[in-house]
């Protein structure tokens, strides 16, 4: 599974997200948007966002353990 968590560093919401995805143990990579101008302008002012590459499928803030379990598991099948 390719998870990826958008953010930055300076962001409480993300680091919350971080606490999240390690709680349920998932991998995951860490994005910084700050870094790519044309992820910036898409995510700036919407994360900590969640994406499955594989999938496509994106999880928008505000979420919890709960909503990315069942985010993850939905599309799970659409991974493979």
């Amino acid at each position: 599974m390719n998870l990826v968590l958008y953010g930055k560093k300076s962001c409480s919401l993300c680091a919350k997200a971080e606490v999240m995805l390690n709680n349920l143990g998932l991998n995951y990579s860490l994005v910084d948007i700050e870094g790519d101008k044309s992820l910036w302008e898409e995510y700036r002012l919407l994360i900590p966002v969640l994406y499955l590459e594989n999938s496509k499928q994106e999880l928008l803030y505000p979420f919890d353990e709960y909503q990315i379990s069942k985010f993850v598991k939905k599309n799970s099948n659409l991974l493979f």
